[in-house]
């Protein structure tokens, strides 16, 4: 039996796999760390990759509050909600966060200096540049 549980999650994971290179093969967002559409595949990875783990959260329903039946979950209205895939959920939520970040770090506004240097700027008089128009 554990032969096809294994078989089943490598049959999955290379669907899962090959989907995601079809979506990256499709969007091509470019590999940057300071492009957005980098940060918005790689959460899609993180999510498709976790789902099938996601999916398997267990509601226990508790007959006597005082005993806890997993060691890491959390109590909602008389049931536990196992928190195994815990870390896979604040893998998805940290993404986002970092991508902002990322963002914010790249903007114009803390690269000002870096920006100016782009344009070089040369002094002259506007009236002998640009001829008076007669119309």
């Amino acid at each position: 039996m554990e032969k096809k549980k294994i078989i089943k999650y490598v049959v999955t994971y290379l669907c899962l796999a090959l989907f995601a290179f079809a979506v990256y093969y499709l969007a091509l967002p470019p590999i940057s760390f300071y492009d957005f559409g980098f940060w918005i595949y790689l959460t899609f990875l993180a999510f498709i990759f976790s789902a099938p783990v996601l999916l398997k959260v267990r509601f226990v329903k508790i007959e006597n509050k005082q005993k806890r039946p997993f060691k890491n979950s959390v109590d909602l209205n008389g049931y536990k909600l196992d928190m195994k895939s815990s870390k896979l959920m604040w893998l998805i939520c940290i993404i986002p966060v970092v991508a902002v970040l990322c963002a914010i770090a790249s903007s114009s506004f803390f690269n000002a200096r870096t920006y100016a240097s782009v344009i070089t700027v040369t002094e002259s008089v506007f009236s002998e540049d640009i001829p008076d128009v007669q119309g």
